[in-house]
């Protein structure tokens, strides 16, 4: 997770150290939630190489696909951030048929 320290999301993350991550895949219809502990990265290679491949996912977006916004946004300098899993929660929606319906989920535990 990259950020800056100036954020609302750094100073959360400062004050509380946990945070999650959702990712959903459209033509599957399922997400993973990644949630556990935050730290910050203090290593020069670790902090380097993370913003890079941050820089390199931005310029080579697909047109028309949202870029975090954190680039542009005047706010110190940069912090990273690294999730260690604690809990992965794995929800499938494919056969899900209408809002009553739950997903069938997973749930993994570290």
């Amino acid at each position: 997770i990259v950020t800056k320290s100036d954020t609302r999301k750094c100073k959360n993350v400062l004050e509380r150290a946990s945070g999650a991550l959702l990712s959903f895949c459209e033509s599957t219809l399922t997400s993973a939630e990644v949630s556990g502990e935050l730290q910050v990265l203090y290593d020069p290679l670790e902090v380097t190489q993370a913003i890079e491949r941050f820089e390199e996912m931005a310029e080579a977006r697909k047109p028309g696909c949202w870029v975090p916004p954190i680039a542009q946004v005047k706010a110190g300098q940069y912090v990273v951030l690294k999730l260690l899993p604690r809990v992965i929660l794995y929800r499938s929606y494919a056969t899900t048929k209408n809002a009553k319906t739950k997903p069938r989920e997973f749930r993994f535990r570290f």
